[in-house]
């Protein structure tokens, strides 16, 4: 008679090694699956977070560099209530940096979501960035003081405010500086 070590497998054994193998299998197979979802979830997040990291660059450079306007050139004016603001800007989506040019800015409620449509004349409206909450312009003058519309004061037409914040119902979102000459200079070829 053989001993034990030579007889091999019996068939007991086989089927038991190929019900674990099948099992870790489908655990294995099972598992990708939900790995490759969430990678897929993951590469969507961050895609939309590269895509708001550059509307808020540009939300910024367009308002930041506003240009004060003189009030005989009125459809120019920096102007802007809680939900819009329209002005003329050296920082152009649709131009060349240093190109002056028009822009909107709009904030757009629709369902569950708040997005900031910005437009520029000759262009199509894109939208900026998505909020799940509502969103207000506010605009702060020199002394510190908040508007809900700009300009306070019709003595102020063409001149810029300080500073220019999009709030939400969580507190501030976002903070914009005007960076360029916040009063309108005659423009000497107006005068002579």
């Amino acid at each position: 008679m053989k001993s034990f070590s030579e007889q091999g497998f019996s068939l007991l054994e086989v089927i038991v090694v190929l019900l674990i193998f099948s099992l870790v299998s489908a655990l294995t197979l099972d598992a990708s699956s939900h790995l490759a979802r969430v990678f897929s979830r993951i590469e969507s997040v961050r895609q939309e977070v590269a895509l708001e990291r550059f509307s808020t660059q540009w939300l910024r450079s367009v308002v930041k560099s506003s240009v004060a306007v003189d009030r005989q050139d009125l459809p120019h004016v920096f102007v802007g209530t809680n939900r819009s603001l329209k002005g003329t800007t050296m920082q152009p989506i649709f131009g060349e940096a240093g190109e002056i040019a028009p822009f909107f800015l709009e904030i757009v409620s629709a369902e569950s979501q708040t997005h900031i449509e910005y437009r520029q004349p000759g262009f199509e409206r894109i939208k900026l960035f998505i909020r799940y909450e509502d969103l207000v312009f506010t605009y702060i003058n020199q002394r510190g003081v908040k508007f809900s519309k700009w300009p306070p004061e019709a003595g102020l037409m063409g001149v810029l405010p300080k500073l220019v914040t999009i709030e939400g119902e969580e507190g501030l979102s976002l903070k914009i500086y005007i960076e360029q000459r916040r009063m309108p200079v005659r423009d000497l070829r107006d005068v002579l």
